[in-house]
């Protein structure tokens, strides 16, 4: 339900579920609640955030690494934890 709505509504996963946390807990100044949101072409978004820079869209599928390496291996060195 949370992808169909970020997917109808061009908002981010986490945009859609926390609307809908504050909408739920009465918060002051809380977005209305997903099922409300304007269209895409409308949607409001606060000015410290950017809107995104594409509609939403599913992944075109995941990449199978080797056994013997893993996404750490993937990152720059300076990037690892």
């Amino acid at each position: 339900a949370v992808r169909a709505e970020a997917e109808r509504s061009n908002r981010s996963q986490q945009d859609v579920i926390r609307a809908a946390v504050a909408h739920y807990l009465h918060l002051e100044g809380a977005d209305p609640p997903p099922a409300a949101v304007l269209p895409a072409e409308g949607t409001v978004v606060p000015d410290r955030l950017l809107p995104p820079r594409s509609r939403f869209a599913r992944a075109a599928g995941r990449i199978l690494l080797p056994t013997s390496m893993t996404s750490a291996d993937l990152l720059h060195r300076g990037a690892r934890g």
